[in-house]
């Protein structure tokens, strides 16, 4: 294991990527790679001490990979994420793809309490999740498609809704005076600190508005940090490769 015993420096190379590519300064690069403010993506299989680093960069709205040689602290080089994907190859075994909780990490890492920490950017989620909150303990009413909060008037979604939230805790003998919240998520492992307060009846009106407004959020998120776009257009391509290597459709 290499002990780190150096401070961080930028070769020539590096300083002209980084005056190119971003607006970070070579002060504010060095700070966040010696105090570790970055995201280990890996080793290089040949140049073995050089080791790629995610970090994001609040002045640009972006992310980037540093690749840094871990033997004395050289920074080799500043690039875009989509740069390192298509280079990735050459330097690991194996096509590279950076995960959107990399980046969701990397932004929390210099802003812990930013907004993406409760609205993850929509990636390849299709569903909402619905729980509702007796005292401490959460229990499952099922899900429904995302496509319903974004294609449908208020009115027609709250009918839907109500109905279907009724109908599950009818199911499980709930009445909602019992229910204090009801909350979403997407994906059904997601933290659920998204949701409204009950008290004798479930503002259907509310919950939707709260759930469309959610939505939202998520959106203009993935508009703002467009790299959210890159990794899943590069997870889709590799997908894509995978599957005609696996149903011989290369010829």
């Amino acid at each position: 294991m290499i002990m780190k015993s150096w401070k961080t420096k930028l070769s020539v190379h590096a300083v002209d990527r980084l005056k190119e590519r971003t607006q970070v300064n070579e002060k504010t690069l060095c700070r966040i790679l010696d105090e570790e403010e970055i995201i280990p993506l890996g080793f290089e299989i040949k140049e073995t001490n050089r080791q790629s680093l995610l970090f994001f960069s609040p002045e640009d709205e972006k992310f980037f990979v540093v690749v840094q040689d871990q033997h004395d602290g050289i920074v080799v080089t500043i690039l875009t994420i989509e740069y390192w994907h298509n280079l990735s190859e050459r330097f690991f075994l194996a096509k590279r793809t950076i995960h959107r909780n990399q980046l969701i990490k990397a932004i929390l890492i210099s802003d812990p309490e930013n907004i993406i920490k409760y609205h993850h950017p929509i990636f390849k989620e299709k569903h909402i999740y619905l729980t509702y909150k007796i005292k401490s303990k959460y229990f499952g009413i099922g899900r429904l498609e995302i496509d319903l909060f974004l294609n449908n008037t208020s009115h027609e979604i709250e009918i839907i809704l109500k109905a279907h939230i009724l109908e599950k805790i009818k199911s499980k003998d709930v009445e909602e005076n019992q229910i204090n919240s009801i909350n979403w998520a997407l994906g059904a492992k997601a933290l659920m600190v998204n949701h409204i307060n009950v008290s004798k009846f479930i503002n259907i009106t509310l919950l939707v508005q709260g759930i469309r407004n959610d939505l939202d959020i998520r959106k203009k998120l993935s508009q703002k940090y467009d790299d959210f776009l890159v990794i899943l257009k590069r997870n889709k391509s590799l997908q894509t490769i995978e599957k005609k290597y696996l149903y011989g459709k290369f010829t």
